[in-house]
């Protein structure tokens, strides 16, 4: 088999920057929880407290895909839908897994949607999709049908924004007393 494309990088993001994911709908933040164990992705309300949790490394991979990775951390954002034989189950929450560069399941695309961006999976050819358009904080960011319905529905559409200075140099200097486990599922095998 030939070697994947050398990455692109058409989001020209920077090597060592951070980066917020918006969502369209609601206009907050793409961001990291723990549900009994697992490490989970949804939104959150945009806040400097939880900037640990909602900012983001992006590394192009291969072609036009990034794997994006929780700053600080060896975790990136996988999706973990699980194949039926023929396809792809939509509506599994995003989980956060240990960083494997050849895990496919980690490359996202950024598909351009009118104004913003579908995020698809180069593996299961799925899509970010803010579940139920909710805006409390914690509403999960589930995979869903990548189709011509992106350009017109916000809960699948997503736009990234550099953060500050301030914002990263606080990080830095924190106290990093936040440890974060990612748990094995032997059934999904993630």
């Amino acid at each position: 088999p030939s070697p994947p494309p050398a990455p692109n990088n058409p989001l020209g993001v920077e090597k060592e920057a951070l980066y917020y994911v918006y969502n369209v709908q609601t206009g907050n933040v793409t961001d990291m929880r723990q549900d009994s164990g697992t490490a989970t992705i949804c939104t959150w309300a945009g806040t400097p407290s939880r900037a640990e949790t909602q900012l983001w490394q992006f590394v192009p991979i291969s072609g036009d895909h990034y794997i994006i990775v929780l700053q600080g951390s060896n975790l990136a954002i996988t999706d973990v839908a699980v194949h039926n034989g023929t396809s792809y189950n939509t509506g599994s929450t995003i989980a956060l897994c240990e960083r494997n560069d050849s895990d496919k399941r980690q490359w996202w695309e950024f598909v351009p949607t009118a104004d913003y961006y579908a995020i698809a999976n180069a593996q299961t050819g799925l899509a970010w999709n803010n579940s139920g358009g909710n805006a409390d904080n914690g509403n999960p960011i589930i995979t869903w049908t990548n189709d011509a319905n992106n350009s017109v529905k916000p809960t699948r559409q997503w736009y990234i924004q550099q953060a500050s200075e301030d914002i990263t140099d606080d990080i830095a200097s924190a106290s990093g007393d936040e440890e974060y486990r990612v748990g094995f599922d032997p059934v999904t095998g993630h």
